[in-house]
Order: structure tokens, then C-alpha cells, then sequence
């Protein structure tokens, strides 16, 4: 168990020390301190039992006071859906039509969710459509080459919340539910709590999973 969250934290350390380009040169120094702050942590962790809070603690240092905007925003405005044809081995349904209308294979997804939130009533809504649309080859994506980022991975908590789903208050109390729960993840958390379905959360898990893939395949 130790050893699978050591490697899973170094994979995340390592994607976010790509976002050190975006940063001012003042701030690009401190970034670096708090990397090697955390890969000590897990040095030392291989040797003691270290409470793996801390890591956790840490892990939040790395926030949107960095960046000037959230891992929600870069993420989905790294994306560019692209209409690959005009004729659809399907009938589409309103709102994927709706949803091809609102492409202009320039707008980031980000550009096009925020631009059009009384057509999506959630971040997750918008996103599955636009993987349905993916499936039946209506749309292929580019990248959007200012500030792209290549690390896709969101925190379902911050999926959620951004996505306009829940509230900053309900993650802070399913993460005291999850602490009491240790075994627990915390999207089975918001289940437990009745605060997304069961469905909604395989859903978000879907979404959360397609972004990463996404923008792996975009930073080759």
C-alpha cells in the first residue's frame, strides 16, 4: 500500500513540475523547494512510518495561487473539439446538436461550457455528450497551444465542485467523512453522504478519466 501511494504521488510531482513554465520567474524557485520538500517526505517514508496526511497536506500547497487559475480551468481549456465530418452515422439528439453548433473548432471545452451554462445544467452533462460525439467519429481535438498543460488528472472533489455540482462545503464534509473511513475514496464518500448518485458518480469518473486520456494523447 505504501508503496503504491509513494509511486502515484511521484507520478503527480512529476506532472506538475511541467507547470513550473507557466510560472513567474519569483515563484518558479519556490515551486522547486516544495517538490523537493515532498520528494524527501517520501524518501524518509520508505524507511519510518510517516503519516501520509502530510503528503496530503502538501499536495494542497499546490493550488490555483500558482497558476492564476484553477487545474479545472487549465485542464479543459487545453482541449479544442474539432468537428471531423458533416454527415453522422446517427440521428443526433437536440442537445448534441445544440452542442455541434456551439463548436467552432477554436473554442477551448472550457470556453464553449462556461459560454453556454444555461444549455448544461453540469460540467459532467456537457462532457459526456461531447464523448458520445467522439464515440460515433463526429469529433476528433486539437490542442490549444497557449498555456496547454499536460497533466489532465482533476480531483473528483474539484470535478464536482467546478462542474456545478456540489458545493465547496459538501467536499470539506465528505473529506472528514472519507478521514473517519480511511478505507474509503471519496467519490464513495458524496454516495454515502447523498450527495451525487451512484450513477452520476460512475459518470464523473468516466469524464475525469477521458480528460487525463485526452490530454495524454494531445502531448505526444
Amino acid at each position: 500500500m505504501i508503496d503504491y501511494i509513494n509511486s502515484e504521488i511521484i507520478q503527480e510531482i512529476k506532472e506538475l513540475a511541467f507547470f513550473s513554465d507557466f510560472l513567474p520567474n519569483n515563484q518558479k524557485l519556490l515551486f522547486s523547494e516544495k517538490i523537493e520538500t515532498i520528494l524527501n517526505k517520501i524518501e524518509l517514508s520508505n524507511k519510518t512510518n510517516v503519516d501520509f496526511n502530510e503528503f496530503e497536506k502538501l499536495r494542497e500547497e499546490f493550488d490555483v495561487s500558482f497558476y492564476g487559475k484553477s487545474i479545472f480551468e487549465l485542464v479543459t481549456d487545453s482541449i479544442i473539439p474539432v468537428i471531423k465530418q458533416d454527415e453522422f452515422c446517427r440521428d443526433l439528439s437536440i442537445l448534441e446538436k445544440e452542442t455541434l453548433l456551439k463548436i467552432d473548432n477554436n473554442l477551448s471545452l472550457y470556453e464553449i461550457y462556461v459560454n453556454n451554462d444555461t444549455l448544461y445544467p453540469n460540467f459532467i452533462l456537457f462532457i459526456s455528450i461531447i464523448i458520445d460525439l467522439e464515440e460515433i467519429n463526429v469529433l476528433t481535438f486539437s490542442r490549444k497551444q497557449e498555456n496547454f498543460t499536460p497533466r489532465g488528472w482533476i480531483k473528483i472533489g474539484e470535478l464536482l465542485s467546478s462542474g456545478n455540482i456540489l458545493l465547496p462545503f459538501n467536499i470539506e464534509e465528505a473529506q472528514k467523512f472519507k478521514d473517519k473511513n480511511r478505507k474509503m475514496f471519496i467519490g464513495e464518500a458524496f454516495v454515502q453522504l447523498n450527495m451525487i448518485t451512484d450513477k452520476l458518480l460512475r459518470n464523473s469518473l468516466k469524464v475525469q478519466k477521458w480528460l487525463s486520456k485526452t490530454i495524454e494523447k494531445l502531448s505526444v
